[in-house]
């Protein structure tokens, strides 16, 4: 079953890339459908898909996904679409992943930048012992929409794997949110692992010894200022963006001192009250979001380096250790030396 969100974005904003609404064109063209059926409604031409730099709205994006709907014979186009996203698509967004140390890097770029290709969904990399799951949720799209752009990023997500790791990326199994559809064979061949249809989630799930296979391009200097480029992106898309995500990826950025609504408060130009009042217009408060990016970077820092217990509640903020030992047996229901010695003996 899927929980729909409200959007997190102002749909009628142009921020979206036109590449991927090309690259579209281009694998429907084949598929015998023309360009100017598919770009119905939306105002656009081809012309106006014609350079890279030009964008467009999420609006106008979901009713291309809608058209493709109506209009192919394909009940998989989606896969196809996904099939031809390469890394240089995204610009620098692309290089910088191409660039990263390992998988794991390039992923956590892909998810930490997602916005700047137009945040259709939100993306999570989630580590359960041996077990990674790359989890996509909020998936913007309704039907008949939804499953073409859901098979564009997964299909996307997937092949960038397999492009960043010269083919050795392998999943475990797929899941997805919706029905089997017709020519649902082309999931199995495509991803070659167990797809599992109604789920109650959208992951890729794969053994997480895989994060760490190195990457052919890898460049610390080139990953540095790509990343530094992605902020400066998103910046750009800040004025648009849901005050969550904003609020979360300060937090995430910010020295331990400097995590407090004020602080925050300050740097999106706002006072404390306002921030405080834009984030219960969004169900909740600055103190949740805290508390979810300090869940975050505690399972970070207990999974990928070696830390001690007091060490990581000081990066967190928290002036007592036994505060942080309380409130992360609180988030995941036991002790954190208790999880960090769980997830090392899997």
């Amino acid at each position: 079953m899927h929980l729909k969100s409200e959007p997190r974005v102002d749909l009628n904003i142009a921020i979206e890339p036109v590449i991927y609404a090309r690259l579209f064109l281009e694998v429907l063209a084949e598929e015998g459908v023309s360009a100017s059926d598919v770009l119905v409604g939306t105002g656009l031409s081809p012309v106006d898909l014609a350079e890279s730099k030009n964008l467009m709205t999420i609006a106008q994006q979901i009713r291309i996904y809608a058209n493709i709907a109506q209009l192919t014979r394909n009940p998989t186009i989606g896969l196809l679409q996904g099939q031809r996203i390469l890394p240089h698509h995204h610009g620098v967004w692309g290089y910088a992943m191409q660039t990263a140390a390992n998988l794991g890097q390039a992923i956590r770029i892909f998810n930490q930048y997602f916005a700047v290709a137009g945040p259709i969904a939100r993306q999570s990399l989630e580590v359960d012992r041996a077990i990674a799951r790359w989890v996509s949720r909020d998936v913007l799209p309704s039907e008949p929409a939804r499953r073409v752009a859901i098979e564009e990023m997964l299909s996307g997500n997937f092949m960038l794997c397999r492009y960043l790791t010269e083919g050795k990326f392998k999943l475990q199994e797929l899941h997805v949110d919706y029905p089997a559809p017709a020519g649902y064979e082309a999931y199995e061949e495509l991803f070659q692992c167990p797809v599992l249809f109604g789920q109650d989630m959208i992951e890729m799930q794969f053994d997480a010894s895989l994060l760490k296979l190195p990457l052919k391009h890898a460049d610390p200097e080139t990953v540095r200022m790509c990343e530094d480029r992605c902020r400066q992106l998103l910046d750009k898309l800040d004025s648009t963006g849901n005050i969550i995500d904003r609020v979360r990826r300060i937090i995430y950025e910010s020295p331990c001192d400097r995590r407090d609504v004020q602080a925050v408060a300050s740097k999106l130009c706002m006072s404390s009250r306002t921030l405080r009042r834009h984030l219960a217009k969004a169900d909740t408060s600055f103190r949740l979001v805290l508390c979810e990016v300090r869940q975050a970077l505690a399972i970070e820092y207990l999974c990928g380096t070696d830390l001690s217990i007091g060490e990581i509640a000081f990066l967190l903020g928290y002036t007592e250790t036994s505060s942080f030992r309380h409130a992360f047996k609180h988030w995941v229901g036991e002790s954190p030396t208790h999880y960090r010695n769980q997830r090392k003996q899997a």
